[in-house]
């Protein structure tokens, strides 16, 4: 149901806004990885550093285009 919830979004986003839409899922690795962490699963420091990176990475180019 959630990979139907995904691709149904996705459509409706790149309606939307392709730009949005293709940097958002850009990020699925990142968000699979907290999901599988809020599920349970561990998660390995080079796992967190990678999230911590692109959070960081995200917020810097937010910032930039203000």
């Amino acid at each position: 149901m959630a990979e139907v919830a995904g691709v149904y979004l996705f459509a409706f986003g790149a309606a939307e806004s392709i730009a949005v839409t293709s940097v958002l899922s850009s990020q699925f690795a990142v968000i699979a990885a907290l999901i599988a962490h809020v599920l349970g699963e561990r998660i390995s420091s080079r796992q967190w550093a990678g999230v911590a990176a692109v959070t960081v990475g995200v917020v810097v180019i937010t910032l930039t285009r203000l």
